[in-house]
């Protein structure tokens, strides 16, 4: 049960965060009185349906929303493990709310593994997968028409 809280929670506001960073996605940014943010929550509820309306028509149920889900989720771990370095080289003055122990150390076995199971997800799922990555690649469509029509309005 603390799984699905969690996931509803943060899927939820990462939506809400996406609404107010990208403009194509603002409907998505609004806060209802109530002190959630509704819309956002109800993208999170037809993101699960639609997982759980492709899980009915397969062989192994839950066993394909893993397969489908976990390639995408790793590939995410992966960029945020990536990005400890790239913005500590970026940024090496910034202050540090936190310092990583035995940096880079602890953060290379934590990139490295989960490079590895990344890949490990990948070939295990086969060709589920490519759901997952189908809705991720879903997701850069809205985000290019907005770069397009940021760079008109430049333009004008």
């Amino acid at each position: 049960m603390k799984s699905i809280n969690a996931t509803i929670f943060f899927g939820s506001r990462s939506y809400f965060a996406l609404g107010l960073d990208w403009k194509i996605f603002g409907w998505l940014g609004a806060w209802h009185p109530c002190g959630a943010p509704r819309r956002a929550i109800a993208l999170q509820a037809l993101i699960s349906l639609a997982l759980i309306g492709l899980a009915v028509f397969t062989r192994n149920g839950f066993q394909s929303i893993v397969e489908f889900t976990a390639p995408v989720f790793w590939f995410f771990i992966v960029l945020v493990a990536v990005s400890v370095f790239v913005l500590r080289s970026k940024y090496p003055d910034l202050p540090r709310a936190f310092r990583v122990p035995l940096y880079p150390l602890v953060p290379a076995i934590f990139t490295l593994t989960s490079l590895w199971l990344l890949w490990s997800s990948l070939s295990y799922t086969g060709y589920g997968a490519l759901v997952g990555v189908a809705f991720l690649a879903a997701g850069l469509v809205p985000i290019a028409i907005e770069r397009q029509r940021a760079s008109r309005a430049a333009g004008r």
